[in-house]
């Protein structure tokens, strides 16, 4: 737990416990020679690499390079830096011991640079730490303009509105200062660049307050901005008549102050990449401002995205994510709040396209290939010009999930230009990159057009092929099979197609290509289609010679919604295990299926699951011990066995290319089956391989086998019934997966990670970059640029092998289990852990995977495959799993911190959360970016804190044995303790509510403590529970305490210096931590789950309702009517409370720690995982 990472402090807290203990040199601490943390009486060790490198850069700011230092015997890091993907490191410093940072001075803008750091001391250098890419910034090397006009305004009791005049275009922020007069101000707070208004909460009443703001950047801090005073208003007392005594007649408004009107005809419009603007109908004339709140998605929350000024009508909404965004906002006064405005929706405008290349070029013909970047287009465009001189125009359009376009009829030996942008309902992107080709010269005899349909055929040239046009025009059928499906079906005319292009309507006008299939194909499957809406359809075949007619067009209309569509959770609730073993001939217990889980062929069927492949209506599944099992999934719900083989030998994998499907049988080598008929397949050739095949990946007539310690064996398949050897490749390890793109095969080589090969001249085949991976390497896939491998107890690792020689690592993610099957999916990774289930990992940004969907199929998950809405697992023990994944929105980690202690309790105020973590007392970090959370400061107390609340500028602490301790916290870089009050018991959490803080004290049960003197608290009260108080809320008059032991009891806190026992709910077991509302009580009852009491009379309350989680239920937090439980090593779980007898989980993620308590801020729920520090969870 002691890194150093994060300040030189640790260095302090190190050298304390290394004198405390004896360790080190000198002190006669035996020391492992092994562990580098210290050195023999004759010999100083090489210290341990650092670790953790990391590369920030702004507009203002240089490289700044951080990293983990692992050593505590450094002499100190040598810093080395090279220029492009091609250049050589060079060592551009040298920083002294205990140094965990080092800006960059010597950069050139615009320009990559890639950073390595290692440690060194008289007896040599470590090992490299990872190394890091960055763009070096143009600097805007100005200090910014001082802010002007800054105003105060009081709204509320404990609440102040600043507005200033913004000055200057190039601030990296504002700095806020507030203090009791004008010659005592402290920082409170950082506000982002281009803020003009800022609401400041959580004030005294009656409180003058005195503020000032200055901006700042790279370059430095601009002068103060005027200084500006308020005071916060008079408590609400029906006792006293003054101007803030609400008025029956105005509705509870202020006597004199109205509260505004609300603003109406709100609109909203994307206008460019990353960027919509809302504009609005101000209604009113005396706001303060306006509150405006955005949700990203339809079932999202919604948060406060601005506050701005009175009198406006416009908000720019910027630096967005690609998503659809929905907006409201309400104005704001003295007076209180208007009503919400109208609610708008808007899609960002998608990115663009990129790294647009030329694939393949003939005498009339050019293929163009290019890089999807967005998620939120519906069709890419695709213009041309002739020449570089030309005018571009447009010649087709494509379906979003295609990225490659043919264009055809072109003139031989003619030079052409292309571009594509993307384009959804909100407007078009920019362009790609434009690309340039220059087509062949005619054959001499190429047919110039095919026959009339039902005309007399010409016999074709010499050599050359024709296609005609299909026959009949009524031959193309469309079958609507769900909401979201349509099934196409064409009779094959033709016998000498390459394959065939199918095209897609909204309108039965403008067709725009949806996918390309191989030949001799007659069927395909179109899914994410809309519900209740009609589509046309067309096809035509080519080959090289050009394309035949169109077929006749087909239209139908998706099928409705079900009235009441089910609300599919993120991952289930299992309750039991199923066993390790490696092959159990036994069926597995009955496990209850998980809610997403919508089909199963299950054991009795599948026996040994292991390797699968599906295409079109089938799922192809290898049963370890009995062969080929061939399942009907028309309808997913209920997958049905139609077809199975008794292989030769033991099958490991299958891939399926048009009526073929190639096994992967074990010793039996590479077998071959016509599965034309289902139900019926036959065998039809086979090639034996000396060391066995176990998987098997088909790409341009080459079956390529990865045969275990055999290595890569490369067979020719043109011929079906005579496969032949084609060319081999030794690799180190032991070659388990393999996968083919462009000139490479990719080995997953066990214990040697990712061996590339040459395939480009077979059967000269040759290793031309390898990667040892840290696992044992499974799987492998190719996407986007990177290969993912699936490396057992590692987890996804994520290689950059834009240059093979030199294989980079570029992120990682650790699943639950071994990562052994994988499936690239769109922006998604889909990873087969063998004890952990599906993980759902979006790879939008490689080098930070985040989890997206936890799905446990209670089983032995080995295999893989998404098709269209669902993903089809194959599962060692519970056969054939069919799951619906479509709802990639899950919780998901976006940032996180570890902790030098034990997180156990977090609470989130402002922009900033407060960690209880047990011996190394407060952390206070800065998460104002959730996904870069940075230690802002710490404070030291005498104990264990275990539990922590934030109320105004306090943090109140319960520090186990020595009770509540009270920390100014206004100062979050330099925390100061205010007073303390010793507790008889332990204080394990704090409930702050008025003048009064409520302790839950153990076996002193509830003690009140006045803190109305900060520097001064004293106990006014106390109750002593019949069990051990761990944890209380505190509601109206009411406190709610969780008795671990006993039970929950209602305390009548009406009078706080006498608690009075009010009623109780009585049962036996762990009582965790509780929260409350007007009616029901929240209960987290460790190994039990959650338990849900109706309040609504505290003398008597009753179960309203449980649920048993999967973990052991710790902290609990209430928000937007879901409980979110920290549910110790099964991570996060929410669960929606609207029915309180049927309660349903909402989202499911394991966290790498073990989660202790949790706090949710707007759409973020922050997390104290014990050993894994601070987790901040979307």
């Amino acid at each position: 737990m002691f890194q150093r990472n994060h300040s030189a402090a640790i260095t302090i807290i190190l050298a304390a416990i290394i004198s405390a203990t004896g360790c080190g040199s000198g002190m006669g601490g035996d020391l492992n020679s092994n562990t580098g943390l210290g050195k023999t009486d004759n010999q100083e060790l090489i210290p341990e690499a650092p670790y953790g490198l990391t590369v920030y850069t702004s507009d203002f700011s240089l490289p700044y390079l951080s990293w983990i230092d692992n050593s505590v015997n450094e002499d100190g890091f040598r810093i080395e830096r090279k220029a492009g993907v091609g250049g050589a490191y060079i060592e551009i410093s040298v920083v002294p011991a205990d140094t965990v940072s080092y800006n960059d001075m010597e950069v050139v803008s615009s320009k990559i640079y890639y950073y390595r750091v290692k440690a060194y001391n008289s007896s040599g250098d470590s090992a490299y730490s990872n190394s890091m890419q960055v763009i070096a910034p143009e600097l805007k090397a100005k200090a910014p303009n001082p802010p002007s006009s800054l105003a105060a305004t009081a709204i509320s009791d404990s609440q102040i509105i600043l507005s200033w005049q913004d000055n200057s275009g190039i601030e990296e922020g504002f700095a806020i200062e507030m203090g009791k007069d004008e010659s005592d101000m402290k920082l409170i707070n950082i506000a982002p660049s281009n803020t003009v208004l800022y609401n400041i909460t959580g004030l005294t009443v009656s409180t003058c307050c005195f503020f000032k703001v200055k901006a700042f950047n790279f370059s430095g801090d601009s002068a103060y901005s005027n200084i500006a005073f308020a005071e916060t208003m008079q408590e609400d007392n029906s006792d006293e008549l003054d101007t803030n005594e609400p008025d029956d007649d105005n509705n509870g408004q202020m006597i004199g102050v109205m509260i505004p009107d609300a603003p109406a005809n709100l609109s909203a419009s994307a206008v460019s990449e990353g960027r919509i603007d809302i504009i609005w109908n101000d209604n009113s004339t005396g706001e303060t401002g306006f509150s405006i709140e955005r949700k990203s998605g339809s079932g999202a929350v919604f948060a406060e995205a601005a506050v701005m000024t009175p009198n406006t009508e416009s908000y720019s909404d910027t630096g967005l994510e690609e998503a659809a965004y929905y907006y409201r906002l309400r104005a704001f006064n003295p007076a209180g709040w208007s009503a919400y405005s109208n609610i708008v929706v808007a899609t960002t405008i998608p990115k663009s396209p990129s790294a647009l290349t030329v694939v393949n070029v003939t005498d009339t013909q050019v293929t163009l290939s290019w890089q999807d970047k967005s998620k939120v287009e519906t069709n890419f465009i695709i213009e041309r010009k002739t020449g570089t001189k030309g005018v571009f125009e447009e010649i087709g359009s494509v379906y979003a999930s295609i990225s490659t376009f043919t264009d055809t009829g072109l003139a031989g030996l003619t030079g052409y230009s292309y571009r594509v942008k993307a384009h959804n309902n909100s407007g078009y992107s920019g362009y790609s990159n434009i690309t340039e080709a220059v087509t062949e010269e005619s054959l001499d005899a190429v047919m110039s057009e095919g026959p009339v349909a039902g005309g007399d055929e010409e016999e074709p040239a010499s050599g050359q092929a024709y296609i005609a046009a299909p026959e009949g025009q009524t031959n193309l059928s469309a079958v609507a099979v769900s909401e979201t499906g349509i099934n196409l079906m064409w009779q094959d005319n033709f016998s000498n197609e390459e394959g065939y292009r199918i095209e897609m309507s909204n309108n039965g006008i403008v067709f725009f290509q949806i996918y390309s299939s191989d030949p001799n194909v007659s069927v395909y499957a179109c899914v994410q289609l809309e519900p209740s809406t009609g589509y046309y359809f067309r096809v035509k075949a080519y080959n090289s010679a050009g394309e035949s007619g169109y077929s006749n067009i087909a239209h139908t209309v998706t099928l409705s919604l079900p009235d009441e569509a089910l609300d599919v959770p993120d991952a289930p609730d299992v309750s039991e295990d199923i066993s390790d073993e490696e092959s159990d001939s036994s069926e597995p217990e009955n496990v209850p299926a998980p809610e997403y889980m919508i089909g199963v062929c299950d054991y009795s069927q599948v026996k040994a699951a292991n390797g699968l492949y599906v295409s079109g209506h089938y799922a192809y599944v290898t049963d370890y011990n009995t062969g080929l099992k061939i399942i009907n999934i028309s309808d997913p719900a209920e997958p049905v066995l139609v077809g199975s083989l008794d292989t030769a030998g033991t099958a490991y994998d299958v891939f399926v290319e048009g009526n073929y499907a190639y096994i992967a049988d074990g010793d039996a080598g590479l077998q071959i089956f016509d599965i034309s008929n289902p139900a019926m397949p036959v065998w039809t050739g086979s090639l034996s391989t000396q060391w066995g095949a176990r998987s098997v990946f088909v790409s341009n007539g080459y079956a390529f086998i990865a045969s275990g310690d055999g290595g890569l064996c490369m067979a020719d398949v043109m011929n079906i019934s005579n496969p032949v050897f084609a060319g081999f490749c030794d690799t180190p390890g032991a070659a388990e997966d393999v996968y083919v793109f462009e000139n490479y095969a990719y080995i997953a080589d066990g214990s040697d990670g990712l061996q590339i090969i040459d395939v480009s001249n077979p059967p000269t085949l040759s290793v031309v970059g390898s990667y040892d991976t840290e696992g044992w390497a499974y799987g492998v896939v190719v996407s986007g640029g990177y290969v993912y491998v699936a490396d057992g107890a590692n987890g996804l690792q994520v290689l950059n092998t834009e240059d093979p020689a030199n294989i980079v690592l570029a992120g990682s993610y650790g699943i639950n289990g071994v990562a052994h099957g994988i499936y690239a999916f769109g922006s998604y990774i889909y990873v087969a852990g063998e004890d952990g289930g599906l993980h759902k990992i979006n790879v939008s940004n490689p080098a930070v995977p985040v989890l997206a969907g936890a799905y446990d199929t209670a089983g032995k998950s080995l295999a893989v495959f998404v098709s269209g809405d669902y993903t089809y697992m194959a599962d060692w023990n519970m056969g054939l799993v069919v799951l619906d994944t479509t709802d990639p929105v899950g919780p998901a980690i976006v940032g996180s911190h570890d902790t030098f202690g034990w997180a156990y309790d977090v609470f989130v105020s402002e922009y900033y959360a407060y960690v209880a973590d047990g011996d190394f007392g407060l952390q206070i970090f800065d998460v104002s970016d959730y996904s870069l959370p940075v230690l802002k400061g710490s404070y030291s107390a005498p104990g264990w804190v275990l539990g922590v609340y934030v109320s105004g500028q306090y943090a109140y602490l319960s520090v186990q044995e020595f009770g509540l301790y009270i920390v100014d916290v206004s100062d979050k870089s330099n925390p100061v303790l205010m007073g303390s009050c010793d507790t008889t018991g332990w204080a394990y959490n704090t409930y702050v509510s008025g003048n009064y803080a409520y302790v839950a004290d153990w076996d002193a049960g509830l003690v009140v403590i006045d803190i109305t003197n900060p520097a001064g608290p004293f106990i006014a009260g106390c109750y002593d529970t019949p069990g051990n108080a761990y944890s209380v809320a505190v509601l109206g008059n009411y406190a709610y305490v969780a008795d671990k032991d006993y039970g929950m009891l209602a305390i009548d806190i009406t009078n706080p210096a006498l608690p009075v026992f009010a009623g109780e709910y009585i049962k036996a077991g762990a009582i965790n931590e509780i929260c409350a509302n007007n009616q029901y009580a929240y209960v987290a009852c460790g190994v039990e789950g959650l338990l849900v009491l109706d309040i609504s009379d505290p003398a008597n309350p009753v179960m309203a309702g449980s649920f048993d989680t999967a973990g052991e239920a710790i902290g609990i937090c209430l928000s937007a009517g879901n409980i979110y439980i920290a549910d110790s090593e099964a991570g996060l779980l929410i669960i929606n409370i609207a029915d309180t007898a049927n309660l349903a989980i909402t989202g499911v993620l394991d966290t790498a720690g073990s989660a202790r308590g949790v706090f949710v801020a707007g759409d973020y729920a922050f997390m104290a995982d014990y050993n894994a520090g601070l987790k901040i969870i979307e």
